[in-house]
């Protein structure tokens, strides 16, 4: 295929390393830029360079989303919560997984973890396990991306703008996928062509000031792109915004260990999350993300290298912690833990705070995860403020999404 000169038109053999093959703006196609010489591109320049370097944000954006949803995928295939038995199937535009919840204290009696079965399992097609892992998971999976979302995307992210996070009334998808769970569906609200199916998804901006949205399970809705212009997802998939808020506040509302007693599964999630914060600060503080900039051909594996020691990093630590959790989390009793490990986890599972506690702990947490990449942090913290009551605690709509009960 010939091409030509985006200076002077005329043929043109060599490209622009730093967009070669970059997604274009509405990421239905890729772009490359066209020279015939090095004149050519140095009197291009100073058009080009925005466009650029815009280009090559939106790639490592899908790079950093696609790892990301991997990693939470791993995540959700070791906390499971349920015991599948089979048949999965197809059966109207329903993608149905049969669980079995009589037998679960049988097979794991102090755990709310449940292996997947094998040869079952394999026979799944791979899209059909992305959305069965994908169901009812997109709150936690949304929450869990955070910091992963702001370390290995801080040379990329606008800095002055917080990841928001929407509850949405979601249309134009393909198919709902339900648990049947002891013969029948757990989710009837979920029946196909309902009007009222809620989804989460991120909204982040990009310092090129593109905007795009970050959808890690939507393949439970048999939709599979991670990463879409936000005006376009807007206009495929929503028909109602129910909520908007930073998704700083949100997982914090959630996490946050308040006086009160949450779902055991709650706190297996928050426990989780902070040991797997935790851990993984050192890669954080080893691994620094690559430049955007490319300058030689060898730059443009600089990204797929970093990601791939992110999801060793990741899997080797959640597959660790996952595994110390799940023994103790239906465990009462205190006293009936042997090793000094176990009571110690115990501890931290069921620990609470002061409801007090909440705004002084997200401001710290706001200015320890973000402060090296939000240039105003004044400006963040005002946003924060405008998603809290008086009293601390994140406005949130209780009937809509777990978050904490004031008394």
């Amino acid at each position: 295929m010939a091409h030509f000169c985006v200076h002077c038109a005329s043929p043109a053999s060599q490209s622009c390393i730093g967009c070669k093959d970059c997604p274009s703006a509405n990421l239905e196609s890729t772009t490359t830029t066209w020279y015939c010489g090095r004149d050519c591109q140095k009197a291009h320049f100073a058009t080009h360079k925005q466009p650029c370097l815009a280009a090559r944000q939106r790639k490592i954006l899908i790079q950093v989303a696609n790892a990301i949803r991997d990693a939470l995928m791993l995540y959700r295939k070791l906390t499971v919560d349920f015991l599948l038995i089979g048949p999965v199937e197809r059966k109207a535009n329903e993608l149905r997984f049969h669980t079995d919840d009589n037998k679960k204290k049988r097979v794991n009696p102090t755990g709310l973890t449940y292996l997947l079965p094998e040869p079952l399992w394999s026979t799944v097609s791979e899209k059909d396990q992305l959305s069965i892992l994908s169901n009812n998971f997109c709150f936690d999976a949304l929450l869990a991306a955070d910091i992963p979302l702001t370390y290995l995307l801080k040379n990329v992210i606008d800095p002055n703008v917080l990841i928001q996070a929407l509850l949405l009334n979601i249309k134009g998808h393909t198919f709902t996928t339900n648990d049947i769970r002891d013969g029948s569906a757990v989710y009837e609200e979920l029946a196909w062509g309902g009007a009222n199916v809620e989804h989460m998804v991120g909204k982040i901006r990009l310092k090129s000031g593109e905007e795009f949205s970050l959808d890690f399970t939507g393949a439970q809705y048999g939709m599979f792109d991670v990463v879409m212009p936000w005006d376009k997802y807007m206009s495929k998939h929503a028909s109602r915004i129910i909520m908007e808020k930073s998704l700083i506040v949100m997982r914090h509302s959630f996490e946050w260990p308040f006086d009160r007693d949450p779902h055991a599964m709650k706190k297996r999630t928050r426990l989780t999350s902070h040991l797997l914060d935790k851990a993984m600060d050192s890669f954080y503080d080893i691994e620094p993300a690559p430049a955007v900039k490319v300058k030689s051909p060898g730059d443009e594996n600089a990204y797929p290298q970093f990601l791939a020691k992110f999801n060793d990093a990741y899997e080797k630590h959640v597959t660790v912690i996952t595994k110390q959790i799940d023994p103790i989390s239906c465990v009462k009793y205190r006293r009936g833990l042997k090793k000094e490990a176990d009571r110690n986890l115990f501890d931290l599972f069921h620990s609470t705070k002061p409801l007090h506690h909440f705004k002084p702990g997200v401001v710290g947490i706001l200015r320890a995860s973000h402060g090296k990449i939000v240039q105003a942090p004044g400006e963040a913290l005002i946003q924060m403020e405008k998603d809290m009551g008086p009293d601390g605690m994140p406005k949130l709509p209780k009937s809509q999404i777990p978050t904490i009960h004031v008394k």
